[in-house]
């Protein structure tokens, strides 16, 4: 299958990734967004967060929680609701 979908910002974008990848593992959807960017796993948290980076350099951190991303901010942590 030809994946034509481009990841430029994650955040941004989060609603119809999500919908993309809706009912996949979270290693599934680790594996996509690989293809998709770098994902890099942050060490000394707590189990699961990673740094996706676009192939634009646009990055953010975030975790999975079901099939919603779960976005770390300074102080703060968000789920898109569009």
């Amino acid at each position: 299958m030809v994946d034509d979908f481009d990841v430029i910002d994650l955040v941004s974008q989060a609603p119809a990734v999500e919908h993309r990848l809706a009912g996949l593992t979270a290693t599934e959807k680790l594996e996509w967004l690989a293809e998709h960017g770098i994902i890099v796993r942050i060490e000394g948290s707590f189990p699961g967060v990673h740094r996706f980076e676009s192939r634009l350099g646009i990055s953010c951190g975030f975790f999975i929680k079901g099939d919603k991303f779960v976005f770390l901010g300074d102080n703060t942590t968000f789920t898109r609701n569009d």
